[in-house]
């Protein structure tokens, strides 16, 4: 399918999950994918509720046109309190792992002014990423899957456990779609399609289960797919994105 620094130099604008700004089921494409906006819309609101999601705070506002749902870099914005949410795009059925809670319709940006973080502002007024990239996508079932042959084959488990050993070399994984977010563009990344493969191996409290794969193909959840790409371990994101493993510019095949 972890987000708190901006992009480093124009990096991740909430980009059509994951965490985040990211959509329901995929047919092809994220459903619902997420639409960037040429300038992020500013609306004045009074904090009715707030939760924690480190690096991220999620927020309800009243505002004049309703309740919004919204989720900004770490604030210490108050209930009671009126900020400017500078809204930089909104999905649909959002999920966040972290609060174990989908929202129905979520706006992703950055609060203006003292509200806003020191780190909140990035060149040109990027708005910042979201940890969650990928959205979940229900009915999909990994099972069993064979490792790939082949010197450079691994399961998902064994890129986890070899990880900083195999960093920087060409890794090639058979797995199960799991979760896709179409059109991320982060600087020094190849790839702009984020896909969460698995293979039935690893453990999921762990979080060894899962990997990370950057591609400029076209997949969708439920595909069986082998990616072959260089393993990156702790990559410089920004954002507050949380990934330990990436295997980035993966060339991904059916």
């Amino acid at each position: 399918m972890k987000p708190s620094a901006l992009i480093l130099m124009a990096l991740l604008p909430f980009a059509a999950c994951n965490r985040s700004v990211p959509a329901p089921k995929d047919t092809g494409g994220p459903a619902g994918a997420p639409q960037a906006a040429g300038q992020p819309a500013s609306i004045k609101g009074t904090v009715l509720e707030r939760l924690e999601a480190p690096p991220y705070t999620y927020l309800r506002l009243k505002t004049a046109q309703g309740e919004i749902w919204a989720a900004v870099p770490t604030t210490d914005a108050k209930v009671g309190s009126e900020v400017t949410f500078l809204k930089s795009m909104e999905q649909a059925n959002w999920d966040s792992p972290k609060l174990k809670r989908t929202f129905e319709r979520l706006a992703l940006g950055t609060l203006a002014g003292g509200d806003a973080p020191a780190t909140a502002g990035a060149p040109g007024g990027a708005p910042p990423p979201h940890p969650e990239v990928a959205t979940k996508t229900a009915g999909v079932e990994v099972g069993k899957i064979a490792k790939f042959e082949g010197p450079d084959g691994r399961t998902v488990a064994e890129i986890h456990a070899q990880g900083k050993a195999l960093a920087g070399r060409t890794v090639a994984v058979r797995g199960r779609v799991m979760k896709v977010s179409m059109g991320i563009t982060v600087a020094g990344i190849p790839g702009s399609n984020w896909v969460h493969l698995q293979d039935g191996s690893g453990a999921s409290v762990q979080g060894t289960h899962d990997l990370t794969v950057t591609t400029d193909d076209a997949v969708a959840p439920g595909d069986l797919v082998v990616a072959k790409g260089k393993l990156v371990a702790d990559p410089k994101i920004g954002g507050g994105y949380e990934r330990a493993l990436i295997l980035q510019g993966a060339k991904v095949t059916k």
